[in-house]
């Protein structure tokens, strides 16, 4: 597991480890934290950053990153819907956002409530 977490880029530096470790602690009933808690956008993040992204090759930086972005942001709030059972408000307060945030996330990535 060390090699996944030091593997990822982490987009969204301190914060976003921050509210992962908060996240994943929380939902962890025997505290330990292993792979398999990690989300999968993080756990498959030992594949080489340049295969990940070689698909951005070419696009403009702005244009690229915002695929980057809306991809963390779906993936991120999948996995942790499904890890609350779908339950937005715990979601929300976990991701440390309010409820109408992750409710417009949701709705941009038809993140369906089916967990």
């Amino acid at each position: 597991m060390p090699n996944a977490l030091v593997d990822y880029s982490w987009p969204g530096n301190v914060r976003e480890l921050r509210n992962l470790i908060e996240c994943i602690v929380s939902l962890t009933d025997n505290g330990q934290i292993t792979l398999s808690d990690l989300p999968e956008y993080i756990s498959g993040a030992q594949k080489p950053r340049s295969s990940q992204y070689s698909k951005l090759n070419g696009l403009p930086f702005m244009e690229a990153k915002k695929e980057v972005l809306q991809d963390f942001e779906k993936e991120y709030c999948y996995n942790l819907l499904k890890k609350c059972q779908g339950n937005i408000s715990k979601a929300a307060q976990l991701a440390a956002v309010s409820r109408r945030t992750l409710y417009r996330i949701i709705c941009t990535h038809s993140l369906h409530r089916s967990f």
